[in-house]
């Protein structure tokens, strides 16, 4: 008896509920009921013992106690979609954000104490108003949890566990029926959820036109006697409302790129459009039609890009002499004759100053790496420089040839580099302090190395120098 009472003590409130109120496995009578089916309604029982999970192959379950002790922030993998990872991903990422709030407030107070410094009090209402917009735009993660919440109707899988354990051929019936609404309803839960996460996006404030305009004001206040609160809020309106700019156009299909005409600032964002041959055709004409572009951001993420594609719009982009150049090519099949095609593009930009390709989940290796890495040796002009590189076989001499790259590129103050899941060891790590170490005008580092084989000292080295450099960091192992 006193063992049995030892023995409770040590479980958990659920594990006592599911244990005084189910039976045990009708297939192994001396096994307690803990996982339920979640993707098929046709098995004889949806609950069942982990010895009959073990038995089984490629059948989907989820735990009952998982169920039991959820709540409003709980996200099942696997449920309501099934065999779809990066819906589960996505979910994660954007319901937890709150690091992003945390950056963008430092941020803010950043600009606005080195502010101050030049305009003393009437720059105190701004730094308020912003700090609200954060915020606000921070809680944006409450609808897709409450989207979520919905769809997997999580509240009456509950009820149905916790009311009904008396009659089980009941609760097995609710069960059921429960299921079988949930795999009628697979692609329209997966759309709702797509489409929820695709308009939440996260909010990350850009202080780049705060910057420039705090130069304009300390100019102003030197030479014109003017009103500066009413000449800030007028140049914030303009950095929010860049989208309404006549000089600039976004273009989310393709047979709207003839609009570009006459625009010099252009966003064309075909992400996952699987275009074709003909498409890559009408896309190349149209960058070649317009050579006068000052900002292009082109976004061909996940569209089975080649090698052969990438070419032609390298060719229709030789006239082009653009100040900002975004290039998203994640998910493609890019390999290293690839890269030599985005080596030709940035080379004919000596003068480009903000600058970002996204080649992750490709496969242009160290030789590829080596070729853009060149390219960058010839543009002394970039402050803003952005590489993911995530997934591309990347190894030691890759890495030497990133971190010679930045040392070269000595104007950089903001560097974004994703280099995950590659095959960077220690030794790529000290070369990579050592580059760092040497540019000093860099003020924001966004550095990711995880998934690397790195080992804990080497991380902790890196660290302790990154932080002692007085800069905004954001490191990930």
């Amino acid at each position: 008896m006193i063992e049995t009472d030892k023995l409770k003590s040590n479980l958990t409130i659920t594990d006592q509920f599911l244990i005084e109120n189910y039976k045990k496995c009708s297939l192994h009578p001396k096994k307690q009921l803990a996982m339920l089916r979640i993707d098929d309604e046709q098995e004889q029982h949806q609950l069942e013992c982990l010895h009959s999970v073990y038995k089984q192959q490629n059948k989907q379950y989820l735990p009952l106690d998982l169920f039991i002790d959820s709540n409003e922030l709980t996200i099942f993998k696997g449920w309501p979609v099934f065999d779809d990872s990066q819906i589960y991903e996505n979910l994660l990422v954007a319901t937890q954000q709150e690091s992003y709030k945390e950056e963008n407030i430092q941020n803010v107070k950043i600009f606005f104490k080195e502010l101050k410094a030049k305009v003393f009090e009437l720059i105190e209402q701004k730094e308020s108003e912003l700090l609200q917009i954060v915020e606000q735009y921070s809680n944006s993660n409450t609808k897709i949890l409450e989207e979520y919440n919905s769809l997997s109707q999580k509240e009456r899988l509950k009820d149905i566990l916790l009311n009904n354990q008396q009659d089980l051929e009941t609760q097995d019936k609710l069960l059921k029926d429960l299921i079988k609404e949930n795999k009628l309803n697979q692609q329209r839960n997966k759309d709702r959820l797509e489409d929820v996460l695709n308009t939440q996006k996260l909010f990350k404030i850009n202080m780049i036109p705060y910057y420039e305009i705090k130069e304009n004001i300390i100019q102003i206040v030197s030479n014109i006697n003017c009103n500066i609160e009413n000449r800030l809020a007028y140049q914030i309106d303009q950095a929010r409302e860049d989208n309404s700019n006549r000089n600039y156009i976004e273009i989310n299909q393709i047979k709207d790129l003839p609009n570009c005409k006459n625009f010099e600032n252009i966003k064309i964002n075909l992400n996952k459009q699987n275009i074709g041959v003909q498409d890559i055709d009408l896309l190349s004409s149209t960058l070649n039609a317009y050579p006068c572009l000052k900002t292009l951001e082109l976004n061909l993420k996940g569209n089975k890009i080649t090698d052969s594609h990438l070419q032609d719009i390298e060719k229709s982009l030789e006239n082009h002499k653009v100040d900002k150049l975004f290039l998203n090519l994640a998910k493609n099949n890019i390999t290293i004759k690839g890269a030599t095609s985005i080596q030709k593009i940035i080379e004919r930009l000596p003068s480009i100053t903000n600058l970002s390709i996204n080649l992750n989940n490709n496969k242009i290796k160290d030789q590829g790496v080596q070729t853009i890495s060149k390219s960058l040796l010839k543009c002394q002009e970039i402050s803003h420089l952005k590489l993911g590189l995530k997934c591309n076989e990347i190894k030691s001499e890759g890495a030497l040839y990133i971190a010679q790259a930045i040392k070269s590129c000595n104007k950089i103050i903001r560097l974004n580099l994703n280099l995950k899941y590659n095959s960077i060891k220690d030794q790529e790590i000290d070369i990579i302090i050592s580059a760092l170490q040497k540019c000093k005008q860099i003020t924001d580092l966004n550095l990711d190395l995880r998934e690397n084989d790195i080992s804990e000292i080497a991380k902790s080295n890196l660290k302790k120098v990154l932080e002692s450099q007085n800069l905004r960091l954001v490191l990930k192992f």
